[in-house]
């Protein structure tokens, strides 16, 4: 079996522990139309102009969970190069322990 290098993933890129802030990785080629579902900022994430930083809130059910800084950045000039890929980088602004509950 082939591993397929198109899905869209999704994990948390701190580690555990205290710190002020807490990283989530969303990468693929469906990232910033999950990233518009979870960010509420002044304008969707996918109309957002690559290397772009955006602030706004986390949410859930419409439930602001925790302010947010999100990062755009797209492809091939992503960090990885991939073709049609976007990468959501949200800083959670109350660390680590809260980057889990954004990515369940």
């Amino acid at each position: 079996m082939r591993p397929d290098f198109d899905d869209t993933i999704a994990a948390v890129a701190t580690p555990l522990g205290e710190a002020g802030l807490g990283v989530i990785r969303l990468s693929g080629p469906a990232a910033l139309s999950i990233a518009d579902k979870l960010f509420e900022a002044r304008r969707p994430l996918s109309a957002a102009a690559t290397h772009t930083l955006h602030h706004g809130w986390i949410t859930r059910s419409s439930r602001r969970l925790d302010e947010a800084v999100a990062a755009v950045f797209r492809a091939p000039t992503s960090y990885t190069g991939r073709r049609r890929r976007g990468i959501f980088l949200p800083r959670v602004a109350r660390g680590p322990a809260r980057a889990p509950r954004v990515v369940l």
